[in-house]
């Protein structure tokens, strides 16, 4: 996702929020330059997202897994959430542990911001438009891709948006992981929608999404993020979604660890949250 720290040289713009994909601001040092593969300790059975690039098309299992999935997390009541907690970053260069701040509404606008000893940073997103704005105040503008990646995978799942959305394919199957069956989601969307070049059309983004078959909520998601656009140069983005639980009648993860490449780089431990129904555009833009 999104690097909710900068990993190379810029470490007072670290301080706060890994950022998503800024890593290719940093230049030709950056650490996170290799190629795409797991070749840290953590997530080592997690294959790459498997997405069909087929527009347009929901295989029976893919719409019975959400279903499932609109049932136990409650979907009807979503109305978007605000949470507090704490950012712990990892490594050997980490900012320090700050407080955190996540709002995401309803059709999936996000906004995430930390607070720690070197000052304040804050993440945003609105669809295709995103930013970070570093602890000196400079402002960073995501690439459409990264932006409309997002920082979490189930906000787009419960999008009320998500029955129109042009160009979406979803399929389902049962696989093993770490030992474990899940039923596994994968997703591929287009960058932009209603897209006119065949260019274009074939810019996607592709999420797998791995639910838990006691509860039916999702484990683990799988994306490739990393160097800006155009380049082909991607890393792989797992997030762990763990500790639900209900707020206003929805189940909600609480913490959430993300590794790149099997390396971890940050975990989000919330502690209090509430539902959130307002939706200014202005309060996830810069």
């Amino acid at each position: 996702m999104f690097f909710l720290r900068i990993c190379c040289r810029t470490k007072p713009l670290a301080a706060g929020l890994a950022i998503i994909f800024l890593c290719g601001l940093s230049g030709p040092g950056c650490a996170w330059t290799q190629t795409t593969r797991i070749y840290g300790p953590e997530d080592r059975d997690v294959p790459m997202p498997s997405a069909s690039t087929v527009p347009g098309t929901a295989n029976q299992a893919a719409e019975g897994v959400l279903e499932s999935y609109f049932h136990a997390v409650g979907a009807t009541q979503w109305q978007g959430v605000k949470a507090t907690g704490t950012i712990t970053y990892s490594g050997n260069e980490a900012p320090p542990q700050g407080t955190a701040t996540l709002t995401i509404t309803r059709d999936g606008f996000t906004r995430l911001d930390v607070t720690n000893s070197l000052g304040s940073t804050s993440f945003r997103v609105r669809g295709i438009r995103g930013g970070f704005q570093d602890v000196k105040g400079t402002l960073h503008t995501l690439p459409f891709r990264n932006a409309r990646a997002g920082l979490f995978a189930y906000p787009f799942l419960l999008s009320p948006r998500l029955p129109q959305q042009q160009g979406i394919s979803l399929t389902a199957a049962t696989v093993q992981l770490n030992g474990r069956s899940f039923t596994r989601l994968s997703l591929a969307r287009p960058v932009i929608e209603r897209q006119t070049s065949p260019r274009a059309h074939a810019d996607v983004i592709a999420t797998d999404v791995y639910f838990s078959s006691d509860t039916n909520l999702p484990y683990k998601s799988v994306d490739l993020v990393g160097a800006l656009d155009p380049s082909p140069q991607r890393s792989i983005r797992v997030i762990t979604y763990e500790d639900y639980r209900q707020v206003d009648g929805v189940e909600l993860p609480f913490r959430y660890t993300e590794t790149i490449n099997g390396q971890r780089s940050w975990v989000l431990q919330l502690t209090a949250a509430e539902p959130y129904a307002q939706t200014d555009p202005a309060y996830f833009t810069f």
